[in-house]
C-alpha cells in the first residue's frame, strides 16, 4: 500500500501545536528531559545511550517497558546502542536495539528518532495509520518506505522530524 497522509500537509504545525497542548505536565516535562539528552549523546567520543538516559526515553515513550530495560547491564547498552548509532543501514539499526530487553521496533525507532544524527520517524501504530498503513507487520522495505515518505514530507514543508511525529500521532488519536 503506498503511503498517503490522512490530512493536508498544511495542518501539520497546527496538529503537533495540539499534541503537546494535550500533554501532561509530567509527559511535558518527560519529553523535554529525552529531547535534552540528545546533544550529550551525540557528543564526540559518546554515541550511546546510558542506562539511566534509555530507562529515561523508554519511560517517556512507553511506560509498560521501562521495568525490563533494567534487565540489561550497563555495559550491554552502551555497546548495543553505539553499534546502533554507528551502523550505516537503517533496518540493521532497528534490529541492533532490538538486541536489549523492553526494546522492540517502536521504541527502538523512537531512540533512533531522537538520538540518532539522521532524521527517523517512529514506527508505531498511530504514526503508521495517519499515514494509511495499518500494517503491523513491519519489514526493511517498509521501514525504509516509512523513512523516505516522513523525510520528504519534513523537508518539504521546513519541519522537524519531532514535528512531524507529534502530528501524526495527535491525528490518528482524535480520529482513528
Amino acid at each position: 500500500m503506498k503511503m498517503k497522509l490522512r490530512f493536508p500537509e498544511c495542518e501539520i504545525v497546527s496538529l503537533a501545536e495540539e499534541y503537546l497542548l494535550c500533554l501532561s505536565k509530567t509527559h511535558q516535562q518527560q519529553e523535554q528531559e529525552v529531547i535534552g539528552i540528545k546533544d550529550e549523546v551525540q557528543k564526540e567520543g559518546v554515541g550511546y545511550l546510558t542506562r539511566e538516559q534509555l530507562s529515561k526515553m523508554v519511560r517517556w515513550k512507553s511506560q509498560r517497558n521501562s521495568t525490563r530495560i533494567l534487565n540489561n547491564s550497563k555495559n550491554c547498552i552502551k555497546k548495543i546502542t553505539r553499534d546502533a548509532f554507528k551502523s550505516t543501514d537503517d533496518w540493521s539499526k532497528l534490529e541492533i536495539l532490538e538486541k536489549l530487553e523492553g526494546i522492540g521496533y517502536s521504541i527502538g525507532s523512537a531512540i533512533l528518532h531522537l538520538y540518532d544524527e539522521n532524521p527517523y520517524p517512529i514506527l508505531d501504530v498511530r504514526a503508521m495509520w495517519s499515514v494509511c498503513s495499518e500494517n503491523d507487520n513491519y519489514t526493511p522495505t517498509l521501514w525504509q518506505e516509512y523513512i523516505q515518505f516522513c523525510c520528504a514530507i519534513a523537508d518539504r514543508n521546513n519541519l522537524s522530524m519531532r514535528t512531524l511525529d507529534r502530528a501524526l500521532w495527535r491525528f490518528s488519536y482524535k480520529n482513528s
